[in-house]
């Protein structure tokens, strides 16, 4: 829910999505918004098979340094980086853009014309036969006030 416009005090909503492509095989979405309305309208226009519980986040992005750099208050970063508590052998998961960030100009621009959907990063989640059970993958989220961890959560099927 968007307390504001555009400011430094604005908060933003990030929702985790995951759309089944076969057997053991997911699309991860994260999108941002400035309020909840239009993450439910994108997920039910553009998402409709949508699995499972989704993650939510709200979050202020960090206050910008500079408005004349792409400084770390102009976007949100996923970091896949991070070393992992749990094991995650045989699962894959690889973003389907390198570095995964979300602009807070592309956020804002949102239902203006030429930008009718949210901004979004898109993950591909995969399990070979020798994965373990159960997958935890934990993903930063940087670029926020408050620290936020995304958390990709799989059951192997067989």
């Amino acid at each position: 829910m968007a307390t504001g416009g555009s400011g430094r005090d604005t908060q933003y909503e990030g929702r985790l999505l995951y759309e089944e492509k076969g057997l053991n095989e997911y699309v991860a979405i994260f999108t941002v918004a400035k309020d909840a309305g239009t993450l439910f309208d994108y997920r039910n226009r553009k998402h409709p098979k949508i699995v499972g519980l989704t993650q939510s986040i709200n979050f202020t992005f960090v206050p910008q340094q500079d408005s004349t750099l792409i400084s770390r208050g102009d976007y949100i970063e996923l970091k896949f980086d991070t070393p992992q508590v749990k094991p995650t052998t045989g699962w894959i998961i690889k973003p389907h853009t390198v570095p995964c960030r979300i602009y807070r100009s592309d956020v804002d621009k949102v239902g203006t014309p030429g930008y009718p959907d949210p901004p979004c990063c898109s993950i591909s989640i995969h399990a070979t036969p020798d994965a373990v059970l159960r997958l935890h993958y934990t993903i930063p989220v940087e670029g926020v006030v408050k620290r936020y961890t995304l958390d990709i959560r799989r059951t192997l099927r067989r």
